[in-house]
């Protein structure tokens, strides 16, 4: 095999490693970004007033998720607490 193949191949396995670590590192905030939406959910008055205001956001979330290895997701739902504290938010989007 050509020098410059082992040097392609061991960039693809060093991408591989990065992507498997942004998984790990990025699985719990999504998961956290979906606790909240879940929160505002059950907090909003109408279906039609979440729509408005999270609907889309929600929907890119789970379609993120879904390129996740289930694997990942359950390790990261053990980081997840499902309240406020665990993401950034202004006082108005508290959901307690």
């Amino acid at each position: 095999m050509p020098d410059g193949s082992l040097t392609a191949l061991a960039g693809l396995a060093a991408l591989d490693e990065v992507t498997a670590r942004a998984g790990r590192e990025a699985g719990p905030n999504l998961l956290r970004l979906k606790a909240f939406f879940s929160r505002q959910w059950r907090q909003l008055p109408t279906t039609a007033a979440f729509m408005a205001v999270f609907g889309p956001y929600s929907h890119r979330i789970g379609d993120v998720l879904d390129r996740f290895d289930p694997a990942v997701l359950r390790a990261a739902a053990r980081h997840v607490g499902d309240h406020d504290d665990e993401v950034p938010l202004r006082p108005e989007e508290s959901t307690q």
